[in-house]
């Protein structure tokens, strides 16, 4: 794959269906380059189009998202028609890699911050489409979210539960043994934040298959 026109070096982090990430500098920090490529069946004017969209679409997401309070890569620098995206690079370990080795308490606390930082995404009308642990990253006493190259702007309370729901699968498939103490926390957090919050529930039931469970859990 042809390395993206960027004046710096770059070192390959990771590769994606529609884009690559690299880790470079830029104004004498760390940064994260993302790169959107054409796909090679796809007409060139179409893929140019999406590419330009879908990378606009992000920086503008991620600094509602920081403007939210939510801790999340800052956007640095934008470069649409070669679809690079340049964002702070954010050391430290995925949630995913650590989560079963935590204690009660910081896994309650992490709950917590991200309960508080999902309600505050969707308050701002982002749905982050892809809320695994993977896409979740520790730095210190800090929480970020990470990836946001599927996250979009609704205000369906159809779409926050399928957020939810989301995150409900990733840890019941991945980390079972922390189900039962994280994911109610994280939603009583969630809950308690969130606008619409009976609709957005409501709906979260409704995709959910342990419905039964919270509900006699929360009595919602």
């Amino acid at each position: 794959m042809e390395k993206p026109s960027w004046p710096f070096e770059l070192k390959p982090l990771s590769w994606g269906a529609e884009s690559n990430l690299y880790l470079s500098t830029y104004l004498e920090r760390k940064v994260v380059v993302k790169h959107r490529f054409r796909k090679p069946y796809m007409r060139e004017e179409l893929a140019g189009r999406l590419i330009k969209e879908r990378t606009l679409a992000e920086a503008r997401i991620l600094l509602s998202a920081n403007e939210a309070g939510v801790r999340a890569p800052l956007p640095l620098y934008v470069d649409i028609d070669k679809g690079l995206l340049v964002m702070e690079f954010i050391e430290g370990v995925l949630l995913r890699d650590i989560i079963t080795r935590l204690s009660r308490e910081e896994l309650a606390g992490i709950a917590e911050k991200l309960g508080t930082y999902v309600a505050a995404l969707h308050n701002k009308g982002i749905v982050h489409g892809d809320l695994t642990t993977s896409n979740v990253i520790l730095r210190g006493n800090d929480v970020y979210l990470l990836d946001f190259g599927l996250a979009y702007f609704s205000a369906r309370p159809t779409d926050k539960a399928s957020d939810i729901r989301v995150l409900e699968r990733a840890v019941i498939s991945s980390h079972p043994g922390v189900f039962e103490l994280f994911f109610p926390l994280f939603l009583q957090s969630y809950r308690s934040r969130v606008n619409q919050s009976d609709e957005v529930i409501k709906e979260f039931l409704k995709l959910s298959t342990m419905g039964r469970y919270y509900k006699k859990r929360f009595l919602f």
